[in-house]
């Protein structure tokens, strides 16, 4: 078997463990035998659980998707927020068991998640800052309050946010952070 196809069902594994059980409840041993490989072999392609976290991240998240957005030149700023607004929401809703497992870990004695956050949520920061050529504060407040509106609905109020409801919340935010914007003109 090729060595990228290796590294791809570990890495395919390790998401199905972490989203089933957490990054704290998963153990290197269980993503191993998922992938049908031994867990000296899963060392050879990640030097740590932590690394291989990371690259889960890396590949299941809304990074990729959102750097395609940012350099699409024919699109507005508002047109890209609101591209960048529905990537987050429908990945945040794909990933509904991943995320809510994960915020279950965050706490003072997970730093080691709590370190992986914090680099993902700066590099989320610096893609949205630059494709609303702002600050981080601004990028953060952007994506922050998706993220709310992401758990208020669908997790804590149980209520689907289905397309409608999507393309209406995503103008209103663009509106919002754009407003001023048009103000400065």
């Amino acid at each position: 078997m090729g060595t990228t196809k290796t590294r791809e069902r570990i890495v395919e594994s390790a998401y199905k463990c972490f989203s089933e059980k957490g990054y704290i409840g998963t153990t290197t041993k269980e993503i191993s035998k998922l992938a049908g490989i031994s867990e000296v072999t899963l060392f050879r392609y990640f030097k740590s659980k932590k690394e291989l976290f990371e690259e889960v991240l890396n590949k299941f998240s809304v990074l990729p998707d959102i750097e395609k957005i940012k350099t699409e030149k024919s699109l507005s700023i508002e047109k890209k927020l609101e591209k960048v607004a529905e990537e987050i929401i429908r990945s945040l809703k794909e990933k509904k068991n991943f995320i809510k497992i994960l915020l279950s870990e965050i706490s003072p004695h997970s730093e080691e998640v709590s370190e992986i956050y914090r680099e993902f949520i700066s590099r989320l920061d610096s893609i949205i800052a630059e494709i609303l050529s702002s600050d981080k504060e601004t990028a953060r407040l952007f994506h922050s309050s998706l993220f709310g509106y992401f758990l208020s609905e669908e997790i804590f109020l149980e209520s689907e946010i289905d397309e409608k409801k999507l393309e209406k919340i995503v103008k209103k935010l663009v509106e919002l952070f754009t407003e001023k914007r048009g103000e400065e003109k």
